[in-house]
């Protein structure tokens, strides 16, 4: 039997550990992604080593007498704002369709472009720790993989663009990664989490563990 948002609202059985309201992302991913622990670590040092590459390009170029400010200045920008403008959107669609995997009926996309706050959200469906952690963590890999591997044959101008590319993808998943945090704090936990949208909040219960 599913789980329903009215089930986890038992105080006998669960108790709310996270009330996150979608209009307060930022504070929520700041609140995870600078606690100490295996994904917020992960998290930094994927951007630091992308910085690094990058770097250690321009050193390369340095050396062949290639330098070029303005084609690795642009290439890197067009690089982001591509990402920006078509990442984004297919990054959450990618959310939404992992959604339906796991068994969601109502999913759907929202883009506060002047916010900047894009989310993927299914009213009403309880998600296990399990499902959630797919749902978070599917975009950063099958894009991460589509946007790196250009990289190893990439030249020029060329290899700045998919560098610029994977530095915002990487970076743009810092609020599932936020949410993958979260997870990793409450491991011990047996956590559910629904959306609720009629309030634009999604709230994170916890199944209360029975003392012998």
């Amino acid at each position: 039997m599913k789980l329903t948002p009215e089930a986890l609202q038992d105080e006998t059985r669960y108790h709310l550990v996270e009330e996150l309201e979608h209009a307060e992302l930022v504070p929520f991913v700041q609140k995870y992604m600078y606690r100490l622990n295996a994904v917020s670590v992960f998290f930094w040092t994927m951007n630091i080593a992308i910085l690094v590459v990058l770097a250690m390009q321009v050193g390369k170029d340095f050396a062949r007498d290639t330098f070029d400010f303005a084609i690795i200045a642009s290439s890197i920008s067009f690089g982001i704002l591509a990402t920006f403008v078509v990442g984004i959107v297919i990054h959450e669609n990618i959310h939404f369709l992992a959604y339906k995997a796991v068994g969601a009926r109502q999913a759907s996309v929202k883009y506060e472009w002047r916010k900047m706050i894009f989310l993927c959200v299914a009213d009403r469906f309880v998600a296990s720790s399990r499902a959630f952690f797919w749902v978070a963590i599917l975009p950063f890999l099958l894009l991460t993989v589509a946007v790196a591997l250009p990289m190893f044959w990439a030249e020029g101008g060329w290899f700045y663009f998919w560098g610029g590319a994977l530095l915002m993808h990487t970076g743009a998943c810092s609020g599932d990664f936020a949410l993958l945090s979260f997870l990793y704090e409450h491991r011990r936990q047996e956590i559910y989490t629904f959306d609720e949208m009629s309030e634009n909040k999604s709230y994170f219960y916890a199944k209360i563990q029975k003392t012998a």
